[in-house]
């Protein structure tokens, strides 16, 4: 079956343009540490990093069977490999109650559960989340809710390629038009 998607072929010269810009944006940030969210945002958060000569890190949102019943059978469930990782945040260990109920409000089953893939902050960074695509505002609200209970001592930036009004904090360079968007690096 072949299905017709109401596609937005975003262009490499357009993504050139919209990095620009993002630089441009960030230039008045000191000590940048990007963040990425796997797997979306890895492209250009890699780019920026290379370009902004800074260091970059990657969250990732895991999704646990949702079977748990309460926060502490949540805490059991949610296992998390840290094969070979530096920092690796462990809901097993801290999970307080705000995080909960954030996550059940968004999606209680499955449940989504951020948590950093890598992690290298210094005291000092200033942490600039950049996602590809805002749309619901669930994965931004997510992780803004990570980032205030474990790093409240650093000043966090969001930004989007694509995105639309929100209440979130979230800086967008194009109005997200409900497009399925094919990023170059998908052709």
């Amino acid at each position: 079956m072949n299905i017709q998607r109401n596609n937005y072929n975003y262009t490499f010269e357009e993504y050139e343009r919209d990095i620009k810009s993002l630089i441009d944006k960030l230039s008045t940030v000191e000590n940048i540490h990007l963040i990425a969210i796997y797997r979306g945002s890895i492209p250009i958060v890699v780019h920026l990093s290379n370009l902004l000569k800074c260091e970059m890190s990657i969250i990732k949102l895991e999704i646990s069977s949702g079977t748990a019943l309460n926060k502490e059978a949540l805490k059991d469930e949610v296992e998390i490999n840290d094969e070979g990782l530096e920092e690796l945040l462990s809901i097993s260990k801290k999970l307080n109650e705000g995080m909960y109920l954030k996550r059940e409000l968004y999606k209680p089953n499955p449940t989504i559960v951020p948590r950093f893939l890598s992690n290298n902050f210094k005291e000092t960074d200033n942490l600039v989340v950049i996602e590809d695509i805002y749309d619901t505002g669930k994965t931004i609200g997510l992780i803004q809710q990570l980032l205030k209970d474990k790093y409240r001592n650093h000043s966090v930036y969001y930004y989007s390629l694509f995105g639309r009004k929100n209440d979130d904090g979230v800086v967008y360079l194009k109005e997200n038009s409900n497009k399925w968007v094919t990023f170059p690096w998908e052709k």
